[in-house]
């Protein structure tokens, strides 16, 4: 096959820029590049796209439920970012391990609130049981922890990615001495109990937002296109105030709007 057959040609890309130039730059960076035309699609497709985006997003909203972030505490998303910060992973991958870690949570307890129900005991075998099984799932957040760190990773840069022999020294660094093998099947539980599914982050929506608006800005010559890189920064701190203190933020939004709480109610 010809060269000029197998190269696929990005509209996006000028003629006169070379790829090769900044390649080092790309390699080396964790931030996306806002000013770079390649891998993004064509300008034709951007409304779709976005307008696609605001349909997820509505669905979502609509398909929530009030016990879908019980595990949304403000401690786990410290604990989450740390390590990830402290694992020099990319901002996506914080994010979106929280939402795999509260995911995994939210289905693993009601899994066993169902298998305690349908055990033949008394209620004071059955209490007792389920103190062990929550000392069990209390023990195991650490691993659980890393694993959702772990998947989120593969899925945003798999090149990049945690491996399970990082995984298991970094768990016993912290007084956890797990094997490679629960490491690994840690994973499958959980990437099983999700359904497979990775929940979807509001940074990839700010991300997407954020590229079509600088690219716009930069070919109609305004000079604020630079400015994506600040933009960027606020982003990920109003995101991570978001996700520690979402409780606190939602409680006040309901209070300064009481009316959408009410409507709420009448649809109930």
């Amino acid at each position: 096959m010809s060269n000029s057959r197998s190269t696929i040609v990005n509209p996006n890309i000028k003629k006169h820029e070379k790829i090769g130039e900044e390649r080092c730059k790309t390699l080396v960076s964790m931030e996306p590049d806002f000013l770079d035309s390649r891998g993004a699609c064509h300008m034709i497709y951007w409304t779709d796209c976005i307008a696609q985006m605001a349909v997820d997003i509505r669905e979502r909203q609509k398909s929530a439920s009030p016990c879908e972030f019980d595990f949304f505490k403000p401690k786990l998303v410290e604990y989450t970012f740390t390590v990830c910060v402290r694992l020099r992973l990319p901002n996506e991958v914080r994010f979106t391990a929280v939402l795999i870690l509260n995911s995994f949570l939210t289905r693993h307890l009601c899994a066993l609130h169902e298998f305690m129900e349908k055990q033949d005991m008394t209620i004071q075998r059955k209490k007792k049981e389920w103190e062990n099984l929550e000392s069990n799932m209390e023990r195991q957040i650490p691993l659980r922890i890393l694993t959702a760190i772990q998947i989120s990773s593969k899925i945003h840069s798999y090149h990049d990615s945690l491996s399970s022999r990082q995984v298991v020294n970094t768990l016993r660094k912290v007084g956890l001495p797990y094997t490679i093998t629960a490491v690994a099947d840690s994973e499958q539980r959980v990437f099983k109990l999700i359904g497979f599914k990775i929940p979807d982050s509001p940074l990839e929506a700010c991300e997407m937002a954020l590229k079509s608006l600088t690219f716009t800005m930069k070919k109609q010559g305004m000079t604020e296109a630079e400015r994506h890189d600040d933009i960027w920064q606020h982003i990920l701190i109003v995101l991570d105030v978001c996700y520690i203190n979402h409780i606190e933020l939602y409680e006040r939004f309901l209070r300064k709007c009481p009316q959408l709480l009410n409507r709420d109610a009448e649809k109930r």
